[in-house]
């Protein structure tokens, strides 16, 4: 680095927030340890925009030729297509997704919208507050089930598994 550069970069580290020095001085430690050249590497790629995580899409929206209602509110049903627990199924879809407001309206959709539940004894997943009901339809009967919201069991995309959301 030539003397210039250097200059360049303590005036640059002199106007960094001091909330945000400690991460610089523990980058250039990571750089100048012994793992120093693989992580600068991974800085550069980081840099270049290479290491970007792409967010993984757990979700297929399904009928979308269709405006799905209950009442007034418009309602979209998707279709697993990657594993996942409650949480990532449901967190795909944003922090601002809006929630069932009772079981009531749960049974409402069912109601009306039997033909959008996933048959053959697979389930339907409706978040609401702290929880998930999910609906079963086998030989044309319906069941529903409660589960905790935090529940880590991870459900398999393989059985397209539906997931119901009313929309803001």
């Amino acid at each position: 680095m030539s003397s210039d550069m250097l200059v360049k970069a303590v005036q640059m580290l002199v106007t960094v927030p001091a909330e945000m020095r400690g991460t610089l001085v523990d980058l250039l430690e990571k750089v100048q340890g012994e793992d120093g050249k693989k992580c600068f590497a991974g800085l550069k790629k980081y840099l270049r925009g290479e290491l970007v995580e792409k967010p993984i899409v757990y979700l297929r929206q399904l009928f979308t030729e269709q405006t799905i209602t209950v009442g007034s509110t418009t309602v979209f049903v998707y279709e697993m297509v990657v594993d996942g627990t409650y949480s990532q199924i449901f967190g795909s879809l944003g922090p601002n997704r809006r929630c069932w407001k009772d079981r009531a309206e749960v049974d409402e959709f069912c109601r009306l919208h039997h033909d959008k539940l996933r048959s053959g004894g697979y389930a339907t997943f409706f978040e609401m507050e702290g929880s998930v009901l999910h609906a079963h339809v086998r030989d044309g009967r319906l069941g529903v089930y409660a589960s905790r919201f935090d529940d880590v069991y991870v459900w398999r995309a393989g059985g397209r598994l539906r997931v119901v959301v009313p929309q803001l």
